[in-house]
Formats: C-alpha cells, structure tokens, sequence
C-alpha cells in the first residue's frame, strides 16, 4: 500500500525486499542494514532509510541490484542514448539536513548491453531440464553449487537441452546470469566450449562475451 509506506518516518524493512533485489559493498562492514524503506511510485521515488551512525561510508563501492521495466518512449530508443533514467542521491541527516544530498549520480543505459528480442514459439527454446549443472570444477554436483565457496569452481559445466520442436541451431545467443549478480567479479575473461554429449567431439565456435 502505497499509503502506508510513502515518507519518511513511514519506512520498514519489508519494503526494502520488495524493491530491491541484492545490496552489496567493498566495506569491510558490509552493505549497512538499512533501518527501512519507503517509496513514492506518483514520483518514482525510492528510499533506503539508515540509522545515526550506520549509514554509507567515505572511499567505498555500494552496489545496488533492482528490477525495472521502462517503456518505450515516444522517440524510440534514441531517446536514452542522451537521456538518463534514473538519478541517485546519497542524502545527509534525515533531521537536520534533509534537502541537502552528499553526492548526486546519474545512471544511463548502456546500448551494448540491450537485451535480444526474447525467444518466441517459432525459435530455439530450452526443454525439459534444458539448462542442466553437471560439475564445477572436480566436484560433480546435481542440483545446487556455491560457486564461491572453493578456489577450484572456476569450471562451470553445464548441460544445454533444447526443446524436441524448437531446436537450438548455430547462431543463437544464449545467456547466463549468476545469482547473486553482485558476488561475481571476472575481469573480462571468460572461456567456453561446445561438446556433444553423444559423441564427446566439439560442436561449433563459442564466442563468450562478458557484459
């Protein structure tokens, strides 16, 4: 309820649940636990509330993961190449200087990383147990791996089985995101190769590409 949750004095934990979908920071303390959240959709405004002495620190990364949905403006998707779509304060006292911001960012998207069309009926789907982890690095697992947990997981194999009536061909893009988004830290280097699980010989070029 939009009511219940709209200002300040008003935020709760729960509310940071529904908005946002991971926090994360370099901190040694962490990401600070947020005393509460509230938001403004008339405004698309969208809050985190701190405690006295528990907020964001000096010289740290603070990441931030949440879902959201754009529509498609009335000058098409130029539109964004100029123009920023969301802008993020990192406000002072909540008492004493609450008009005043710390610091000011402005968050753009970037037209690289512009998701495909998603598959339709009539293109390559994944079928039944189509996307399958058989091991990571020398450990052979069947349904769920901490990847961060051991050094030696940094070999993901996995098992891709395509729907008997929408066949994945050459050409398709295929892409993978690992949960949580803010546990993973690549630098740009990623390998990938194909093999046929009838045959074991390889099936094709693999291009990996780390957005």
């Amino acid at each position: 309820d939009n009511g219940m949750y709209n200002g300040l004095n008003r935020e709760d934990q729960i509310v940071c649940g529904w908005l946002f979908k991971e926090f994360w920071s370099n901190h040694v303390n962490g990401f600070p636990v947020p005393k509460g959240c509230f938001y403004i959709h008339e405004d698309a405004s969208y809050a985190i509330v701190f405690d006295r002495k528990n907020g964001l620190a000096d010289n740290s990364e603070y990441q931030i993961v949440v879902n959201v949905q754009t529509s498609l403006p009335p000058e098409g998707d130029a539109y964004w190449d100029e123009h920023m779509v969301a802008r993020v304060f990192s406000m002072d006292d909540v008492i004493l200087r609450q008009e005043y911001a710390v610091e000011v960012g402005a968050c753009y998207l970037r037209p690289d990383r512009l998701l495909a069309q998603v598959a339709n009926g009539i293109d390559g789907q994944l079928g039944t147990e189509g996307f399958k982890i058989i091991s990571a690095g020398n450990s052979t697992l069947d349904l769920y791996v901490d990847l961060a947990s051991h050094i030696e997981h940094e070999t993901l194999t996995f098992e891709l089985r395509s729907a008997p009536a929408a066949p994945i061909t050459a050409g398709y893009n295929l892409r993978i995101f690992l949960f949580p988004l803010t546990s993973w830290e690549m630098n740009g280097i990623c390998q990938a190769t194909c093999t046929h699980v009838a045959t074991g010989t390889p099936c094709g070029q693999i291009g990996a590409i780390i957005p």
